[in-house]
């Protein structure tokens, strides 16, 4: 009786891990057929999804002046001296981390407005909008014309450092 308890044993054993060993690893992996077309998955993003999360140029200014909406300029610190959105704040959309005092203002808006160089489809905005929106801001829009669309109609503008920038996350 010995023998068939020791063999069960090991047998349970090698079946923990190998249950173990196919978590770890995963499943096997579907191979394509031959022939068929293999690429990387271009399927839209929640925001690009979500045709509420753009707005226009023309709405956007309607907000500019209003409390409590912030505009989040996506550009590098020296394109932002250069030119952006009157009383916008500067966040490249390739910053490691949001400075707390920054994060502070985000938080604390119920619409946030992001922006970038280009006049459409913007996809440094885009990659802004999703981590704010994955941080847990849940009213973030994009600018559909961006920064060229707003100067093209002569809305406010201005040049130099942020000014609403707390001083740790000034560019």
């Amino acid at each position: 009786m010995r023998l068939p308890v020791q063999v069960l044993t090991i047998c349970t054993a090698s079946l923990a891990v190998g249950l173990s060993l196919l978590a770890i690893r995963g499943g096997p992996r579907p191979t394509p057929a031959p022939g068929a077309e293999v690429g990387v998955c271009s399927a839209p993003s929640a925001i690009e999804k979500a045709a509420n999360q753009w707005i226009s140029l023309d709405e956007a200014h309607g907000l500019w002046s209003t409390p409590g909406v912030v505009f989040v300029d996506c550009r590098g610190p020296a394109d932002f001296d250069t030119g952006h959105i009157a009383s916008a704040i500067s966040l490249p959309s390739n910053s490691a981390e949001i400075p707390e005092g920054l994060f502070a203002i985000l938080a604390h808006a119920q619409t946030i407005v992001a922006y970038c160089n280009a006049s459409s489809g913007c996809a440094s905005s885009l990659r802004l909008a999703e981590r704010l929106h994955g941080l847990g801001l849940r009213d973030v829009r994009i600018l559909t014309g961006g920064l060229p669309g707003w100067l093209e109609r002569s809305f406010p503008a201005e040049s130099g450092p942020c000014r609403q920038c707390p001083a740790e996350s000034a560019p």
